[in-house]
Formats: structure tokens, sequence, C-alpha cells
């Protein structure tokens, strides 16, 4: 087997994170939802991993709702809907370049401490979360292919 790493587990949580962190204890009862992504994944292939793990919530969520899974799950809480669709959004449209995640994170990290109401607060804060995952995929490879090259030497 090889080694895997939960992408939530890697950074500390927020309020809703740790709301999601819940809601995945509750769907492992019911089978793997393949959240996990390998160590020697590329960065593209963990961040569609995170994406596609991320749709299956939801989907299960929604039949749910229609009644085919009622005994299973009772329908998504609409904040963390709207929570697991951010983080789908922000993977997608996050740049892969580390100094341009740098930036943008320190931009969102300023909009935060000065945003007012707390549900900018909680989308500033999702957003953060998941720039510093993209942000960790891609300094991981960098670093990899940097360790490689030192021993080629």
């Amino acid at each position: 087997m090889g080694y895997h790493a939960a992408f939530f587990i890697l950074l500390p949580l927020s309020p809703l994170g740790a709301m999601l962190f819940i809601i995945l204890k509750v769907f492992r009862c019911y089978g793997p939802i393949g959240l996990v992504f390998s160590i020697y994944d590329s960065t593209e292939v963990a961040i569609q991993k995170m994406i596609e793990a991320t749709q299956r919530m939801i989907k299960v969520s929604v039949q749910s709702e229609e009644g085919r899974r009622e005994e299973v799950w009772r329908g998504m809480n609409p904040a963390i809907k709207r929570h697991l669709e951010l983080q789908i959004k922000t993977l997608k449209n996050a740049p892969r370049d580390p100094d341009k995640l740098e930036r943008i994170l320190k931009i969102k990290r300023r909009q935060k401490e000065e945003a007012m109401e707390r549900e900018v607060t909680e989308e500033l804060v999702t957003e953060i979360e998941m720039l510093k995952v993209v942000l960790f995929l891609v300094c991981r490879n960098i670093k990899g292919v940097g360790e490689g090259e030192e021993k080629n030497k």
C-alpha cells in the first residue's frame, strides 16, 4: 500500500473546516469518498482528487435530499454546501506559481483582517485554506525536483 495524506490535516482548521472534518467522519462510516491523495501524485492530480472528492460529498447530499439515500444522510447544511463549492472554485482557479500564490494569500489575509461581516470572513478563510493547500503542493513538487537534481550531480 502506498502512503497517503489527507489534505485537510496539513493545515490548522477554521470553524468551517472543523465542521467539514466532522462531516468526513460521518461519510467514512458509509464508505470511502476518496479524499486522500498519494504523496507521489503531481500537484494537478492531487488537486483534481480533492475536487472530485468534494463534488462527491455534494452529490451524496443531493441524492439524499431526493430521497434515494435518506437513511444515510439527511441533506447538507447550505453553509457547508457553499463552503465546499467555494473550495472547489478556489482549487480550480488558484495559480500554480508559488510567488503568485504568496501575493494572493497576503491580499486575502489583509482582506480577512479588514472584513466586517461574518460571511465575508468565512469565505476568505475558506479561500485562504485552499490557497495554502495549493501552495504546499506546488512547493512540495519544487523541493522534490531540486532534491532530485542534487542527487544526480
